[in-house]
């Protein structure tokens, strides 16, 4: 199961659709807080990370995430490839930059 945390509806539902049409199940959350919410109950196997979103940080949104599901492999989705390939790097997660195609989207949620 894939989370995907994303403020922008349209990407959030497009991901979602790809996903399902690979037999991917997936949860959408539109805030990280609305993310927390849903781990309570699911535990991913992915997460797919929006970096700029308004409310709580991204490093304090990663360790909460971490703790309720520490098995969780992080996918950072961006369009700022800097700041994405260091967090990519320091959460031994993976990077897709914004647009990406859909062979990258369905190879980065691959164990």
């Amino acid at each position: 199961m894939v989370l995907i945390v994303e403020d922008e509806m349209d990407v959030a539902f497009l991901v979602q659709t790809i996903l399902s049409a690979h037999d991917i199940t997936s949860l959408v959350a539109s805030t990280r807080e609305k993310a927390l919410e849903l781990l309570a109950g699911d535990k991913p196997d992915f997460a797919l990370l929006d970096i700029w979103m308004g409310e709580l940080g991204i490093q304090e949104f990663i360790a909460k995430l971490k703790n309720l599901a520490p098995n969780c492999k992080l996918v950072f989705m961006t369009a700022d490839g800097v700041l994405g390939r260091k967090l990519a790097e320091e959460h031994n997660g993976k990077l897709i930059k914004k647009p990406f195609e859909l062979t990258q989207l369905l190879e980065a949620v691959k164990d």
